[in-house]
């Protein structure tokens, strides 16, 4: 539920990741051999109607290891917060990497300093004030929007109430205001992390909540967590098995448009969001979520890393 996503909770209607005032930072990089434009034979030109919308263009299946972060895939979150249901600031320096892991870090904000010279013989003054924020926290977006396929990541997650640990897909407003709301979620709330809480969203409207464990703390052991999303269900699945399905019925269609990929770790506010994740406790701070790798593979492609889910499943139709 981080970017740019709406979240619906005890009554609470929030703008939860992607900024609407803000910036998003790109990441530097040199891009992989897999980021290549494909090339291909084009179909017979057609002219449409002045009044047909353009094609939406959706990104193609990936593997991305975290050896660095690649400048054509990802944007970064940075210097600013999603709501007043929200204690943290996006901040880019609490993401990191090593050894092929990124790690997201929720902290402290460290108050703002100023410093104003005096005269000769007189003291320097330094002021303090302190940030809309008293928190911060991580997030990454993809910079494409991706369609039907299978949606995979490695991660562990934040154990302390009041946070969100997830990686899910979304668009809609905030992100781009032409858009209905749609998401499909893997969200880790720190007040359990012995198991993770999943949901899509259709036209903004959340539907299916499900809370499913994990058989061990995903604090301390990395989980691999997959959905399928495709025209006709939604699929999730942990480290292999199928833990929940949703098919589509005429009453309740699933989600269908293009959507950006998310990564993040953030810190609620408020009754509301108290009633949702617990009460948060900041004297655990700093704590941080790590992501081994994160990957998308295109309904009908084949599987591309040996754990993934599509290795394990029949081809979709």
């Amino acid at each position: 539920m981080p970017s740019i996503h709406k979240v619906q909770r005890a009554g609470v209607l929030a703008i939860s990741g992607i900024a609407i005032l803000g910036t998003m930072i790109a990441l530097t990089g040199t891009p992989k051999a897999d980021e290549a434009v494909g090339t291909g034979t084009p179909a017979a030109a057609t002219v449409p109607a002045p009044t047909d919308k353009p094609a939406v263009v959706t990104g193609d299946s990936f593997f991305d290891g975290f050896e660095r972060l690649s400048r054509h895939r990802w944007n970064i979150s940075d210097g600013w917060s999603n709501g007043n249901y929200q204690s943290c600031r996006w901040r880019a320096r609490n993401i990191t990497l090593k050894d092929g892991v990124l790690f997201f870090k929720l902290g402290v904000e460290p108050d703002a300093v100023s410093l104003t010279r005096r005269p000769e013989g007189e003291a320097d003054t330094v002021e303090r004030t302190k940030h809309d924020r008293d928190y911060n926290c991580a997030e990454i977006q993809t910079k494409q929007v991706f369609g039907y396929g299978t949606y995979e990541t490695r991660m562990t997650s934040i154990p302390n109430p009041g946070t969100v640990s997830a990686m899910f897909t979304y668009i809609g407003p905030g992100l781009d205001p032409t858009k209905p709301h749609d998401e499909v979620d893997f969200e880790v709330l720190g007040k359990n992390t012995n198991e993770v809480q999943l949901n899509f969203f259709r036209h903004g409207k959340a539907e299916n909540d499900k809370l499913v464990p994990f058989g061990f703390d995903n604090a301390t052991q990395m989980s691999r967590m997959a959905f399928e999303w495709f025209p006709d269900a939604l699929r999730w699945y942990l480290d292999g098995k199928l833990v929940h399905e949703v098919k589509a019925t005429p009453e309740k269609p699933l989600p269908a448009e293009p959507s950006k990929m998310m990564l993040s770790v953030w810190s609620g506010q408020g009754e509301n969001m108290v009633q949702w994740l617990g009460r948060f406790d900041p004297s655990r701070l700093p704590q941080q979520a790590t992501f081994d790798y994160v990957a998308f593979t295109k309904m009908g492609d084949p599987c591309q890393f040996p754990d993934s889910i599509v290795c394990k499943t029949k081809p979709a139709p």
